[in-house]
């Protein structure tokens, strides 16, 4: 411990010592030195969750590794907000209330219930909209560190058109999931995630919740939306995985490339019929096969930056705490 956290902490007894509850003002984390989370920035942050997820975050007390979980998403935001301030990325007034509108439509929700729901559950307007600006900040940032790395030749576009055009008669299936890269961390560790997160779902969580709040894939920022996929194009290991499923069931925790995941089956359909000979047919497979590759790399991109950001970083967490 350096001479500044050791400050922080000496700050931290003395604020006890003056009668602050050290249940309520437990410290749980530092990052740089600088940026202390302490119990309550956590318990705000689940209430924050709770508040823009409707439908999730059910369980009134959530168990230690799920916790664990959301405290180091805590800490990756706080580093994407650092970044975002040099590359001067912004949310207005006007995003963040088209943001909450957009979720209260979403939930069949009457206007004005965020705000009232966040200050029902404790959160200030003043508190919830800097959260809301926070998290589209977030946001915003994956998508420019993620897309902006990630090109697609001519060469690749051809190559995954040909594969489109072998769909004829094929279902597509609207997929969302959950991922937890061991590419970073130990492999254990990843398992132990993954298996606390099914655990919620098996109470009955939202999966959308859980994939936006805690997958490490750049579909997180979607809620974990995949979107159509023609099944042609599903590994084995993920169509061994959910063949049995019918829509809206998730499969169990799998191991594909370097993650574990949760494959929510949302719903099936079949493909429309494929006309080669029709230049907009044409042009929207193209298009699908370049936005297809385009994501598989933007994803890549983004676990790197997210690792890149974590390196640089000096991150000191207090797991007894928790």
């Amino acid at each position: 411990m350096n001479f500044l956290t050791k400050l922080l902490y000496l700050t931290f007894l003395l604020l006890l010592s003056t009668g602050i509850s050290a249940n309520s003002n437990r410290m749980l984390a530092v990052v740089n030195d600088n940026f202390v989370i302490f119990d309550h920035d956590l318990e705000k942050e689940i209430v924050f969750q709770k508040v823009v997820n409707p439908q999730g975050l059910k369980s009134e007390s959530l168990d230690k590794d799920l916790k664990l979980l959301i405290l180091n998403q805590m800490i990756i935001n706080h580093l994407v907000l650092e970044d975002s301030v040099k590359f001067k990325v912004q949310v207005n007034v006007s995003d963040i209330n088209s943001a909450i509108e957009f979720i209260e439509k979403e939930n069949k929700k009457p206007s004005g219930f965020l705000v009232s729901e966040a200050k029902r559950l404790g959160l200030s307007q003043n508190e919830f909209y800097a959260m809301m600006r926070a998290s589209l900040t977030v946001d915003k940032m994956k998508q420019i560190m993620s897309f902006s790395r990630s090109k697609v030749s001519n060469y690749e576009a051809e190559a995954e058109l040909k594969r489109v055009l072998n769909l004829n008669g094929r279902v597509e299936m609207l997929l969302y999931e959950i991922s937890i890269s061991f590419k970073n961390i130990s492999k254990e560790d990843a398992e132990s995630k993954i298996n606390s997160i099914y655990l919620q779902l098996q109470k009955g969580e939202n999966f959308q919740t859980l994939a936006k709040n805690f997958s490490d894939d750049i579909s997180s920022i979607t809620g974990g939306e995949i979107g159509w996929v023609p099944e042609i194009f599903l590994p084995s290991e993920i169509l061994i995985n959910i063949n049995q499923l019918r829509p809206n069931q998730h499969s169990k925790p799998f191991i594909l490339g370097n993650s574990y995941k949760i494959i929510l089956l949302k719903d099936v359909r079949p493909l429309l019929y494929i006309d080669i000979n029709n230049p907009e047919h044409l042009e929207q497979l193209t298009n699908y096969a370049k936005q297809k590759i385009l994501n598989d790399k933007a994803q890549v991109a983004l676990e790197d930056y997210l690792e890149e950001i974590k390196q640089r970083a000096s991150i000191t967490i207090y797991n007894e705490n928790l």
